[in-house]
């Protein structure tokens, strides 16, 4: 079956060939419905692969899968697909317009900045809405934008995008190597972040028409110099001298961070001062900068714990706190305890129990009076001891004998 007979029977006429490329070739086309009272004429753009024996049908069946899904007015839309034998073909909604290179590369256009917001804008919103769908394009360039007169930005390309629910591996490197983030260059892990990266990088084309990075080398020197944090000259001359704003150069920061995690996401950048025109007073933060801001502020927690409860050691144990300070040596010192005095048990003479009356009274409930001791000469312990007493302890004179005691009681057996 020929190529015109099909467009034939999906009721669609040739219109003109527009271009032809290695991988497929682009023809208009325009669809013709009549109805009763007037005529309904849709331009339509026509997508043909040139061989599927290449392996190349995996990954058109993936970008049809994709843009089936997708409705939004910056994405083109997508009809349908058809294919024989040895060819498959697309057909996409027609724009009418040129690509943002062609802007790009045209030293005769000038964007102002508001228009510049404009086209961002729409980049930003798509990506938004990719991004919440879990789609990341992973070749956003000016190359796969059409502008029309009227400065509404389409994305026509999505052979390379990927609808991803985790991390994407090493092994997947893809994307044009001037709009690509730094993790994809190093052939790291990678996430959404890289269609930021490449918005960043679109931003900075449109106001001062050069890419912040390239300056002609090899693309092993260029690999070689985006492994590595770079700064950008906003106050350089370019060919127009566009002088950045505050708030430009903060959302070109904020966009082409060398950390996947110190960029902002698409919902994020929608919010930025430069985008929405308001004041710089409204501050983005990063995942990066919350984490350490957070982190901040659970060490200033911990500290501030830790005085409040040395301060609470401090006024209820003095030993405590000395037993923080002090080195490791002196500690040992300051844990040892003084020996106890013994308990003394005095027995008084007969000079001692002449002492005034006053004093004996004092301690009247200290003393235990014994009474008089006979002498005994069946005494097992000794003649004339009384036996609550050693039997090498002799008294000469028998008499009341009082037995003081301190610190404890003393009990006889």
């Amino acid at each position: 079956m020929t190529f015109l007979f099909r467009l034939r029977i999906l009721n669609l006429q040739l219109k003109c060939q527009l271009s032809i490329g290695s991988f497929n070739f682009l023809v208009k086309v325009r669809s013709v419905v009549y109805l009763k009272h007037f005529m309904m004429v849709n331009f339509m753009l026509l997508r043909q692969i040139v061989d599927k024996q290449k392996g190349n049908t995996e990954k058109l069946q993936q970008e049809a899968l994709i843009l089936s899904q997708l409705k939004h007015p910056n994405i083109v839309r997508y009809h349908r697909t058809f294919e024989s034998k040895r060819r498959l073909y697309f057909i996409l909604s027609y724009i009418e317009g040129k690509t943002l290179q062609q802007y790009i590369d045209d030293d005769s256009i000038k964007f102002t900045e508001k228009e510049c917001i404009a086209i961002i804008r729409q980049l930003v919103d798509v990506l938004s809405y990719l991004h919440s769908n879990r789609i990341i394009h992973r070749d956003i360039k000016p190359d796969n934008m059409i502008l029309d007169k009227n400065l509404n930005l389409t994305l026509i390309d999505f052979g390379l995008s990927y609808i991803t629910t985790q991390q994407i591996t090493t092994h997947q490197n893809c994307g044009t190597l001037l709009y690509m983030a730094p993790e994809i260059l190093m052939k790291k892990e990678y996430f959404k972040s890289v269609d930021i990266w490449s918005c960043g990088i679109i931003q900075y084309q449109l106001l001062k028409k050069c890419h912040p990075f390239w300056t002609n080398q090899k693309k092993e020197n260029y690999i070689k110099l985006m492994s590595k944090p770079q700064k950008v000259d906003f106050n350089g001359m370019s060919k127009y001298n566009f002088k950045f704003e505050r708030a430009a150069i903060s959302f070109f920061e904020k966009t082409v961070a060398f950390e996947p995690e110190a960029r902002i996401t698409a919902e994020q950048a929608l919010l930025h001062p430069w985008i929405t025109s308001q004041s710089s007073e409204t501050y983005i933060m990063t995942s990066k900068e919350i984490f350490q801001a957070y982190r901040g502020i659970f060490i200033f927690t911990k500290f501030q714990k830790l005085i409040v409860f040395l301060q609470f050691i401090k006024q209820n144990s003095e030993k405590a706190i000395r037993a923080i300070v002090l080195p490791q040596n002196q500690r040992f010192f300051s844990k040892q305890k003084s020996p106890k005095k013994p308990n003394l048990i005095k027995i008084p003479t007969r000079s001692c129990l002449n002492s005034s009356n006053s004093s004996r009274d004092s301690s009247e409930k200290h003393k235990i009076k014994l009474p008089p001791i006979i002498n005994s000469k069946k005494s097992p312990r000794g003649e004339g001891n009384p036996s609550c007493f050693p039997s090498n302890y002799k008294i000469a004179n028998p008499i009341q004998t009082t037995i003081e005691f301190k610190k404890s009681n003393y009990k006889f057996k």
